[in-house]
């Protein structure tokens, strides 16, 4: 059971305690989507030794204004095989 003198989290106190900062989503979308495959169809046939694959995860926060920030996650992602690109993948999702 809760006292009259507990605060809930978060919130300030009557001894001029700041509040704790939030969070808050206000949308999320698909900003940029690209697959590419240019050996198509043949770098979809099967190997013997499986391809080299890499992936690359970044996040940038652009300032919209003093309390609002544009947030892009970057994920790309590009299999190869000896010197043959199989598929280059890059999705920028924001919010």
């Amino acid at each position: 059971m809760a006292s009259k003198d507990d605060a809930p989290t978060g919130a300030a106190s009557g001894n001029g305690d700041a509040t704790q900062p939030s969070l808050n989503v206000l949308a999320q979308y698909v900003k940029d989507l690209s697959f590419e495959s240019p050996g198509a169809p043949n770098s979809l046939r099967g190997r013997d030794k499986a391809p080299g694959i890499a992936i690359n995860v970044n996040v940038n926060a652009n300032p919209l204004s003093d309390k609002q920030f544009d947030v892009n996650l970057t994920l790309n992602a590009k299999a190869s095989f000896d010197k043959e690109v199989l598929f280059n993948v890059e999705l920028v999702y924001g919010g």
